[in-house]
């Protein structure tokens, strides 16, 4: 049986925070209304919003669904990189035991971590956002947003991009040159390849 029950809603820009600040990060799981949701929520992408994880799709589960490649242009339109996929896989048809340990079946759906790229927004990026009027962040908060940045690619094990942000915070002049040592080293330390929002032992 299908029917359609009407649900109330508000754009997540509509939304007064609760408290002093802006988003640092996004978690989706809708079943398929992630990209509404960013659609609702471009004030605060450009306030500062650091890393989106949201569960796209690659296979048909919903009717009129976005897919992945939906959701990528527009994520990427607003300045932000894949650096992630938790993809799952579904066969086709059961199999005996022996493949049980071999992945197999196509992929189908995956949580994607996007995290916000500061570099793209300078002045002297030859692929601009901004001329789409888009920023990295509220002006006065790129010191404690690239901070943050580099905090979260050390969270989702992506050092190298810290590393990155850490250095464009010193050419920028956000970022003194001994606390982007001192973070740099703690990155370099840091080699714990860690699972985030799994709830599920990897496979």
């Amino acid at each position: 049986m299908v029917a359609e029950v009407p649900v109330s809603a508000f754009a997540l820009d509509e939304y007064k925070l609760p408290v002093q600040g802006t988003i640092d990060v996004v978690k989706l799981d809708v079943q398929a209304a992630e990209l509404d949701v960013m659609y609702g929520a471009v004030r605060h992408m450009n306030d500062g919003v650091l890393a989106v994880v949201a569960e796209l799709l690659f296979t048909p589960h919903y009717i009129d669904q976005p897919w992945f490649g939906d959701f990528d242009s527009f994520m990427r339109a607003h300045g932000y990189q894949v650096f992630d996929i938790d993809l799952r896989r579904w066969r086709r048809r059961s199999l005996s035991s022996e493949f049980d340990n071999i992945r197999v079946g196509g992929i189908s759906y995956g949580d994607t971590l996007y995290l916000k790229d500061p570099i793209l927004f300078s002045s002297n990026a030859s692929d601009n956002p901004t001329t789409n009027g888009h920023r990295f962040c509220i002006p006065g908060s790129e010191r404690d947003k690239l901070i943050k940045l580099a905090a979260l690619a050390e969270f989702y094990s992506v050092p190298d991009y810290g590393i990155e942000v850490l250095e464009y915070g010193h050419i920028s002049g956000f970022l003194a040159s001994q606390e982007v040592e001192n973070m740099t080293e703690f990155l370099m330390k840091n080699r714990i390849v860690k699972y985030h929002d799994r709830g599920r032992l990897p496979s």
